[in-house]
């Protein structure tokens, strides 16, 4: 993808593809830097669709997307536990996290509620849809002043 002066994607792109030379390269100008929950929705998204043992550097991040699969008609809590796990290790920004099974349509394995409370207080809820493929796709819900 063609890279604008600022390092982020070309005038129009989404911020969710901007990677970090863009985040560093705005830190400095507050009119340009992401918005905090779509950057933890982008983060949530890399986490639940990151392999358990995919980074070398951190060794503990990332779900057994198969084993959540395999495991969600028997054993669900064992599988919002580890979502659980994974957004409290690697997601620092959100506290008092709760994940919860949520209803899904036919065109998704399952679905999970997300709930937290961001650093300012906030409340903070997304859902998330597992697809047969073992794709996460998280969606925020609600944040609250």
């Amino acid at each position: 993808m063609p890279m604008d002066p600022a390092g982020g994607p070309p005038e129009g792109g989404s911020s969710a593809s901007r990677g970090l030379l863009f985040r560093l390269s705005t830190s400095q100008r507050p009119e340009q830097q992401l918005d905090i929950v779509d950057s933890i929705v982008h983060n949530l998204r890399a986490i639940l669709n990151s392999d358990h043992g995919i980074s070398p550097s951190a060794p503990e991040l990332g779900l057994s997307l198969h084993r959540c699969l395999q495991d969600w008609d028997s054993d669900q809590a064992t599988v919002l536990d580890a979502i659980a796990e994974q957004i409290n290790r690697f997601e620092s920004r959100l506290t008092d996290v709760e994940v919860e099974e949520a209803p899904h349509s036919n065109s998704v394995r399952f679905s999970v509620l997300i709930s937290a409370t961001l650093e300012d207080g906030r409340g903070f809820k997304a859902r998330t849809d597992m697809t047969a493929s073992g794709a996460a796709e998280v969606e925020q819900l609600v944040t609250k002043v």
